[in-house]
């Protein structure tokens, strides 16, 4: 298990590593894999903008020779923001809007599977072909025999390959029992690697538990599933040490298991009734790009998930040369593909498919509607 592996103090050893000249970061960037030394080696020079654009290029020619300009669109499908007789989400996460108690009861809303479904086969029909599920914790998603009923739902609109982002199950039989049902990745951003921190942010709720959490990738490729997602959510801690640690964390599934990797890249984002304000360079779009560079020189066949979360500008400029995922129509608020009325979890920047698609292929990328595993 990952959390009998990871060690914090060597991370943050290596936090200290000797800036290197921007000849090092030149020869040190064309030998990826980097491993985790040499990826601290190159996060010592981020703040060096010429080191930056060094390993922001190598980033992409590796990606554009890899992936040939491959973007890969997924919508999430929101399907649960909580548990209605229980003041919604389960947890109290500091940062979330979902948090537990605060989205007025009128707007809890959990889908049955018939609309699930129906949410799948309009996406399907604007053109995707895959979708990812998203829940808060809801006490009725604790169950992998409920959550397979979505996923089935999902699979008979007719989606290829489905994800589940919800609250982590505890062992790895619950995993077979999802992918019997058709689902093919996971989703569990850690949102900080820093114990310390995470205890901060989740006082209460089933997410408090911080080696549940990390070690929740383990028990999901030991089911079964061959893709997994990782994330640090940025703003919350020292971008640097997460950086490192998913990086960490990441080559050891691969190492463990051959896990196929997704690294997010969630920033956070203000939203209704959040007790908690972030400086907001804390990490900034300099950083952002180059940490989507540094995962892509550590982990050369990973995908970066781009969310809509950012402006469309920014994250097209991060994916240069391929192999990201990237979402245009978008809605984080359950049904919201089809129903109008619900509680956004967070704001998002959102645009029809086809306009996208049209888009993006005018910036040189080419655009796929299933993931490449």
């Amino acid at each position: 298990m990952f959390s009998e592996k990871f060690n914090p103090r060597f991370i943050r050893s290596l936090l200290h590593s000797t800036p290197l000249s921007l000849a090092e970061v030149a020869s040190l960037v064309n030998q990826y894999p980097l491993n985790l030394e040499q990826s601290a080696f190159l996060l010592s020079a981020s703040d060096n903008a010429a080191a930056c654009k060094l390993v922001i290029e190598a980033a992409c020619k590796l990606r554009s020779a890899r992936w040939q300009r491959r973007l890969f669109l997924m919508p999430p499908l929101y399907i649960s923001d909580g548990d209605p007789g229980r003041g919604g989400c389960l947890d109290h996460c500091v940062y979330c809007p979902w948090r537990n108690g605060n989205i007025p009861i009128q707007h809890l809303k959990r889908l049955p599977p018939e609309a699930v479904a129906f949410e799948a086969r309009h996406l399907l029909s604007l053109g995707y072909g895959d979708v990812e599920l998203v829940a808060a914790t809801d006490s009725k998603l604790l169950k992998a025999e409920r959550a397979a009923e979505f996923v089935k739902a999902a699979k008979s609109a007719g989606a290829k390959n489905i994800g589940i982002n919800l609250f982590p199950f505890r062992q790895p039989e619950n995993y077979r029992q999802l992918v019997l049902a058709g689902c093919t990745f996971t989703i569990v951003w850690q949102e900080t690697y820093q114990a310390g921190i995470y205890r901060k942010m989740h006082p209460k709720g089933p997410k408090a538990n911080f080696n549940y959490r990390l070690n929740a990738h383990d028990r999901a490729l030991i089911g079964g599933i061959k893709a997994v997602g990782l994330a640090f959510l940025g703003g919350l801690a020292d971008w640097r040490f997460e950086t490192l640690a998913a990086i960490a964390h990441a080559q050891y599934l691969k190492e463990e298991y051959g896990a196929n990797i997704i690294f997010g890249m969630p920033r956070w984002k203000n939203g209704a009734g959040i007790p908690m304000k972030l400086a907001p360079n804390s990490y900034g779009d300099q950083e952002f790009e180059f940490v989507g560079a540094l995962y892509s020189l550590a982990v050369p066949d990973s995908l970066l998930w781009f969310s809509t979360r950012e402006h469309f500008d920014l994250s097209a400029r991060c994916a240069k040369g391929g192999g990201c995922m990237f979402t245009l129509d978008c809605s984080t608020e359950v049904g919201g593909y089809t129903q109008k009325g619900g509680f956004a979890q967070f704001p998002v920047y959102t645009r029809s498919f086809g306009e996208g698609v049209k888009w993006l292929q005018q910036l040189g990328f080419d655009p796929k509607v299933n993931l490449p595993w």
